[in-house]
């Protein structure tokens, strides 16, 4: 996949990731809009409704990375985590997930 393919993916993941979230009646701000660095939070979405908090992190490549391994651990720390996947890479990223020991995340085809 050629570099402009990968951020016109990218750009897909995040909007459907806001629509869905969107659609669930939460407030959603957007974190960030390129690949993961160490200096960004770990999240792409912070999403509110009411009280509830959900951390959203898009996933458009880097499956079972350990990289992908610890941003999904740091955001498990401290409020409700949704790992987002295109959907042809769902059981990769579930395989990813059992094998790290994350089964408290929860994972979510767009």
């Amino acid at each position: 996949m050629s570099g402009r393919e990968m951020r016109r993916a990218r750009t897909q993941g995040l909007r459907a990731v806001h629509r869905l979230l969107s659609e669930e009646g939460c407030d959603v701000r957007l974190l960030r809009t390129g690949r993961p660095a160490r200096s960004l939070p770990p999240v792409d979405f912070l999403a509110q409704k009411g009280d509830r908090k959900i951390l959203a992190i898009v996933l458009d490549g880097l499956w079972d990375e350990e990289r992908t391994r610890r941003r999904i651990e740091r955001c498990m720390e401290s409020d409700e985590t949704r790992v987002y996947v295109p959907w042809r890479h769902r059981w990769q990223v579930l395989a990813a997930l059992e094998e790290w020991g994350l089964l408290g995340v929860g994972l979510i085809p767009y």
